[in-house]
């Protein structure tokens, strides 16, 4: 497989899983990842491979979804959190964060909480 090949199929993988598990558009999408609905797309139909500032965006939504899936059972119970106002983000929700491409706080949170240090 090439270099090329593995790019597209983790933008793929990523966008997909985010998408369906996560009922997001792909305009959310192209929000989350600090890009244009358009090059989403073109991944999609393999016509620009992601550069390597997409990758690093698309490995922290990996990311994401490895801590999600770590601290909750459930994805209900992952989409609840994600949606609820948070007191550690002043009452804003985790989505809202990542909506304005600030995941760093999410995955700084969900890290805690999955190592137990969160208190």
């Amino acid at each position: 497989m090439s270099t090329a090949e593995l790019k597209f199929l983790v933008a793929e993988s990523t966008t997909e899983w985010a998408q369906k598990k996560l009922d997001l558009s792909i305009v959310d999408l192209a929000d989350i990842l600090s890009i244009n609905r358009r090059t989403i797309q073109r991944w999609n139909r393999k016509e620009n491979v992601p550069s390597r500032s997409h990758l690093e965006q698309l490995e922290k939504l990996s990311e994401l979804r490895y801590l999600l899936e770590s601290v909750f059972n459930e994805y209900q119970e992952a989409l609840k959190w994600l949606w609820s106002p948070c007191p550690s983000f002043k009452g804003r929700t985790p989505i809202s964060l990542l909506l304005k491409a600030d995941i760093d706080p999410v995955l700084e949170l969900l890290a805690s909480i999955e190592s137990g240090t969160f208190s």
